[in-house]
């Protein structure tokens, strides 16, 4: 804590939250699916807390992403 000034707790929050915005930027997951497989069980509380760290929602948030052919529609093993 010392080092970073977060939690182990919130360090670990903010990890998630990061591979969720990769995943939003680069995967035509739906929000619920994204929130899976970050490890949330409920997709309102994920919301809630990606919102509070990005200061948008997850569904604002990969709609001010560029991110054309980029998409993949994670259905295969495409990596992300």
């Amino acid at each position: 804590k010392q080092e970073t000034g977060d939690s182990v707790i919130e360090t670990l929050l903010k990890m998630r939250l990061n591979y969720a915005a990769r995943l939003l930027e680069r995967t035509a997951l739906s929000i619920a699916r994204v929130a899976e497989d970050v490890g949330f069980a409920d997709s309102f509380y994920f919301t809630k807390q990606f919102s509070a760290l990005y200061g948008k929602s997850p569904t604002a948030y990969r709609k001010s992403i560029d991110y054309g052919s980029a998409v993949q529609d994670g259905s295969g093993d495409e990596p992300v």
